[in-house]
C-alpha cells in the first residue's frame, strides 16, 4: 500500500501578486539586456490576462513568505543558469582542445 508524506503536495511558490506576461518578458529582457519582441495575437477565449499564485496552503503548512522581490529572483536565476552555461562551455573547449574529459 502506498503511503504518502504529510507535507508532499503541490506548493506555489511566488509572492502572491499578479502580473502579466507581457511584464514577465519585459522583466526578462531588462536582466538579459535585451529588448523583446512581443507580438500580441488575437484574445481567444479562456485566455489568462493575468497570473496570481496563492503562497496561503505554503505559508500554513511551513510558514512561508516570499522575501524576494521579483525581478531580483529572476536576475538571480538569470546569473546562476548563465554561470552554468560558461562552466559547461570551459569544461566543453577544455574537452576539445585535450581531447580527453576535463
Amino acid at each position: 500500500e502506498r503511503t504518502t508524506h504529510p507535507n508532499q503536495g503541490v506548493y506555489n511558490i511566488c509572492r502572491g501578486q499578479k502580473i502579466t506576461i507581457t511584464h514577465l518578458a519585459e522583466t526578462l529582457g531588462q536582466i538579459a539586456q535585451y529588448t523583446p519582441k512581443i507580438v500580441y495575437a488575437p484574445e481567444r477565449s479562456g485566455d489568462i490576462k493575468q497570473s496570481q499564485g496563492s503562497t496561503l496552503k505554503l505559508h500554513q503548512r511551513f510558514g512561508f513568505k516570499a522575501e524576494t522581490e521579483l525581478k531580483d529572483g529572476l536576475s538571480e536565476t538569470y546569473d546562476f543558469f548563465l554561470s552554468q552555461k560558461e562552466t559547461n562551455s570551459a569544461k566543453e573547449a577544455m574537452t576539445l582542445s585535450a581531447g580527453r574529459p576535463f
